[in-house]
């Protein structure tokens, strides 16, 4: 090891260090020099080693070169190499500079490494004392120029080549100990793959003993199997001999049905006598029950032969003058059920009873309870789904329109449908009785709408005037006016006295799909599939107001009891409430719906709503003063 130290008296030469390593770097910077004087040497021991072989051969050349000479070869040598070397001129006296210069330095470095073999000696032994009092000393002794470098003893060679040897030494001591823990970790790992092959050894020993369990068993199976094989062959033998017992049974079988069948034939006889007397005395109950079928077609043709229903005079609104108090928008979920098997296309509400009515697109209706949700009455008799529905003014029957081209009018006390009326050419999407229950009005996909007398069970009118599918249609509360609406983007309005339209409201871009009028009959509200819903003056024939509530459809609009607010089914399954006042729309929103909303209703009272949807559920909501909402589900 090398110890390099600096003088605690502060004198030292900055580019001069005392250490071996600064002698080398000073050595190594003169490199060209060093080069110079290493091929003068060279040069200088292969000429003598000529000299040599010249005085062995001394026969052959006559005389040696003088000594004079030899030095001037030497010399000529010498500063042809250095010309080589820095590949430019040098003189003589240039050249002897330059080596007395390295003698001076090659000098100073011997007193240098002597400085450094006494203070490593000195540290190596911890001789801090003695260490101390020699650098004091020699420092100050160097300074006053008192130490001649020619008196200091050289550091052997040996030493340097020792403290090399240490440093080998310490280099493959780290080695050594790098390669053991190698080694050790090899060894685990060794013994880790021994581990896991003595548990695959004993692992393989136990699959060997399975597999010698398994042969075994393999055999008694054979042995079992033997067994079953004679037992097979015993029962087979068995089988073929009640076989043949079988096939003697099946010929006294045959030979019992022909006895039976004569004793049929003697039975049809004996019936057919006792037939010839019943004839003779139930003759005279036939004619009479003749006459009675009589009397009954007579009937249906009095009233088929019936004059058409006269269209009633419109009478006053009665609840024009009524005063409702304003929605409260923040509603609760008081019964949800799922009461279709497919989503429910329509809601009614009975004008005497608290019940209500459904329609689906299972081809079903249903009667239900109002806020039970409790299930009266099923109707089945469509061969389609069923599109709308519709209470009698007496709330004793309702109308249903479906997709099979028909409409039925139910009766709710026998529970059977009443009469069936078919002249639409296509499915028939709405349906609405008049305030008389004398007419019905319907809208169909064949472009048309028709008026309906119930007592001649005949279509009286047809009214077309759409260029598409009309939607819906609506009667005007207490008159005999109705609306139609349809996928041409427009609405009529149709007087049944003069069979003409009215007037016709456009504004819409998209097909028109419900419409709901306000308690007083005086504006009209309408909403599309662009989600656009839009209110009009009936009397005026102008639009008032257009409330935007999504991108998705509005599949239904209803006017609250009061009029202050339109509520909105959307097809994204939320139920939105439009401010008539403010001429927006609610943040408020019902979200309960898994599906889109199909339909709405509000009772009589208004306390409740009911809306359907296509998820097959209709939820029946009340309002309530806080804005919290709970939800309880009856499925």
């Amino acid at each position: 090891f090398f110890f390099f130290f600096q003088a605690e008296d502060g004198i030292r030469d900055v580019e001069r260090s005392r250490g071996l390593g600064d002698v080398y770097k000073r050595q190594g910077s003169n490199a060209e020099y060093m080069g110079i004087l290493k091929r003068m040497s060279l040069e200088k021991l292969e000429f003598e080693e000529r000299e040599v072989e010249i005085s062995d051969v001394s026969d052959v050349v006559p005389e040696s070169p003088k000594e004079s000479e030899i030095t001037e070869l030497e010399e000529e040598t010498k500063l042809e190499d250095y010309e080589k070397g820095i590949g430019k001129s040098v003189t003589k006296a240039e050249i002897s500079k330059v080596l007395k210069q390295e003698d001076e330095e090659v000098e100073k470095a011997e007193t240098d490494k002597a400085d450094e073999l006494m203070r490593n000696f000195f540290i190596k032994y911890k001789m801090n004392r003695t260490l101390d009092s020699f650098q004091k000393e020699w420092f100050k002794r160097k300074t006053e120029s008192k130490i001649d470098p020619s008196t200091i003893p050289k550091v052997p060679e040996i030493y340097l080549q020792n403290l090399r040897l240490h440093a080998q030494l310490d280099q493959m001591q780290k080695e050594l100990d790098t390669a053991k823990i190698e080694a050790d970790k090899a060894e685990t790992t060794g013994k880790k793959l021994c581990k896991q092959r003595d548990l695959k050894k004993i692992h393989h020993r136990r699959v060997q003993q399975e597999k010698d369990k398994l042969n075994a068993e393999i055999e008694k199976l054979k042995e079992v199997y033997e067994k079953y094989q004679t037992k097979f062959k015993e029962l087979s033998s068995k089988y073929e001999a009640l076989r043949t017992e079988k096939m003697l049974l099946d010929f006294q079988r045959k030979g019992i049905t022909a006895r039976l069948e004569q004793l049929e034939k003697s039975k049809k006889r004996l019936e057919e006598a006792l037939k010839a007397q019943q004839e003779k005395d139930e003759f005279e109950a036939k004619a009479q029950e003749e006459t009675l079928k009589k009397a009954e077609e007579d009937k249906k043709e009095q009233k088929a032969s019936k004059e058409p229903t006269p269209i009633p005079d419109e009478i006053p609104n009665p609840i024009f003058d009524k005063h409702f108090d304003p929605l409260n928008i923040s509603m609760t979920v008081n019964r949800s059920r799922k009461g279709h098997m497919l989503g429910v296309s329509s809601i009614a509400i009975s004008p005497k009873k608290d019940i209500f009515a459904t329609s689906s697109d299972d081809s079903t209706w249903k009667l239900w309870t109002l806020p039970q949700g409790d299930l009266i009455m099923c109707g089945e008799g469509h061969q389609d789904w069923v599109s709308s529905i519709s209470f009698h003014p007496k709330g004793m029957m309702l109308a249903t329109s479906s997709g099979d081209c028909s409409i039925k009018v139910w009766d709710l006390v026998t529970a059977s449908y009443k009469v069936t009326l078919l002249e639409h050419a296509e499915a028939v999407w709405s349906v609405d009785y008049h305030f008389s229950g004398d007419f019905l009005i319907s809208g169909s996909m064949d472009q048309s709408a028709k008026l309906w007398d119930i007592n001649t069970q005949k279509c009286r009118y047809s009214y077309r005037g759409h260029v598409d599918s009309v939607n819906v249609v609506k009667w005007k509360p207490y008159t005999n006016y109705f609306v139609s609406a349809s996928a041409d983007k427009s609405i009529s309005l149709w007087d049944i006295r003069s069979n003409l339209c009215v007037q016709t409201f456009n504004g819409h871009n998209n097909a028109v799909n419900s419409l709901s009028f306000n308690m007083q009959g005086d504006h009209l509200a309408s909403g599309d599939a662009d989600g656009i819903v839009k209110v009009w003056d009936v009397k005026m024939v102008r639009e008032l107001m257009t409330f935007d509530c999504g991108k998705h459809a509005a599949n239904s609009v209803l006017y609250d009891n009061s009029g202050s607010f339109i509520v909105v089914a959307g097809d994204d399954g939320i139920i939105r409430f439009a401010n008539i006042a403010e001429k927006k729309v609610e943040t408020g929103t019902l979200t309960d719906h898994e599906d889109s909303v199909q339909c709405l209703a509000f009772s009589s009272d208004s306390k409740y709503m009911i809306s359907g949807g296509a998820d097959c559920s209709f939820k029946i909501w009340s309002q309530i003063q806080s804005h919290i909402i709970q939800l309880e589900t009856f499925i």
